[in-house]
């Protein structure tokens, strides 16, 4: 089962930046961004390296600037996450490759099993019940 691209570029925010709660509002303009930035090949090759990149950094999870409508905005907001515009003093590319390579939902397209996709869903609506329902009519 493959979920819409939208749902997991948001699932995978909540996953990395939990404190940055998101509101029924504020989901609607991301998820145009998202429709938009996915036209874009390379937004699609480069969004989780960026974004996984981006949840390493102290200063992303604490500024109020820095959150999924505007890393959706523009390229050039991607492009400033996977630069490393925002890392840690002393954050290496082999600790981002290694959580981006590690990570079993990078492949953001691929098809995985049933009982797996319900363990994953479940608890991903256990840990934010806010956004159950929001999602309903968005699988492919």
């Amino acid at each position: 089962m493959n979920k819409r691209p939208e749902r997991v570029v948001v699932e995978t925010w909540v996953k990395l930046f939990p404190e940055k709660k998101l509101n029924r509002q504020m989901l609607n303009r991301i998820e145009d961004n998202l429709e938009n930035r996915w036209n874009d090949e390379w937004f699609r090759d480069n969004w989780l390296v960026a974004m996984t990149r981006a949840s390493k950094s102290d200063w992303c999870h604490r500024s109020a600037v820095f959150n999924l409508f505007w890393f959706s905005s523009n390229i050039q907001n991607v492009e400033k996450c996977l630069a490393g515009n925002y890392d840690n003093d002393g954050t290496s590319q082999s600790e981002i490759k290694k959580d981006y390579y590690g990570d079993p939902y990078s492949d953001y397209l691929q098809d995985y099993d049933e009982d797996e996709w319900n363990r994953w869903n479940d608890d991903f609506d256990k840990a934010h019940p806010e956004l159950i329902g929001v999602y309903q009519d968005m699988q492919v």
